[in-house]
This record gives structure tokens, sequence and C-alpha cells, in this order.
């Protein structure tokens, strides 16, 4: 695993629920070199739930919040997908234990970042999270 160097830029971690399109999406900032030192020992799991408790609230954010919210609730046993790459649970077949959780992977690994621009031309480090269905079928006891 390779980690983000997010320099001076600002990181951005946004979580979306399952096929939300580019706007339908909650965010948080980590704009400090203590918020951004954060991240070095985050999980993917503790990411999403870190934005979901820190992200600033309006009445849209509120919606897609709720939306997130309600997807990891009624499927205990989700996945994620980061630009393309899906963690998933491994679980062993006829017990249903987990074998391994890749969503407890380091959201520090810069596979998961792209560097990107605002509107004002300011680079930013971005991490988008969807939260997806899993094939198949099963629950885990443990959520987010």
């Amino acid at each position: 695993m390779t980690k983000m160097n997010f320099g001076d830029q600002p990181a951005v971690v946004e979580v979306y629920a399952a096929k939300a399109d580019e706007g339908n999406c909650i965010n948080y900032k980590f704009v400090s070199t203590d918020q951004k030192a954060k991240l070095g020992g985050m999980s993917v799991k503790r990411a999403v739930e870190f934005v979901l408790q820190k992200c600033e609230i309006d009445a849209l954010t509120e919606i897609y919040k709720r939306d997130v919210e309600n997807l990891i609730a009624s499927k205990p046993n989700f996945s994620v997908n980061i630009y393309g790459k899906q963690l998933d649970v491994k679980k062993e077949e006829g017990t249903g234990n987990v074998l391994v959780d890749e969503r407890e992977n380091t959201i520090a690994d810069s596979a998961y970042w792209d560097t990107t621009k605002d509107q004002s031309g300011n680079s930013f480090a971005l991490c988008k999270i969807r939260i997806v269905d899993p094939p198949g079928e099963g629950g885990l006891e443990r959520k987010l």
C-alpha cells in the first residue's frame, strides 16, 4: 500500500448511496494537518462513519445522509466501491463467519484518491466512496 501524500491540499471524502449521481452525496473536507493525519490510520469503514457524523447538514445533505444510513441499516453486509475498486466482506461458506473484511483497509491508500481542482482552480485530494449492495445473501452483525 502506498500512502496518499496530501501535502498542503485539503482532502475531501464523498459518500454516495448506491447508484446516486455526482450531486447526490455527502462530504467532509479534511483541511488541517491534524485532520489529514487522522486519515492515515482510518479504515474505509470508519471514514464513512466519520463523514456521516461530521458533514455539514443542510436540506439536501440531510436527505442524502438519510439515504446512506438507510442503505447501510437495511443492507448490513454492504460493500463499498471506491473509483471502481470494490471492497467486499468475504465469508466462510456454511458458517457465515467473516474471513476478510476489506472495508477495514486504510483509507490513506493512494489508490483510493484522485487529485482534482475546485471551481477556483485550487487543488484538492478527493475520495469517492459508494455504498453498494453486495452480490448474494448474508447479514453482518457488525455494521459501521
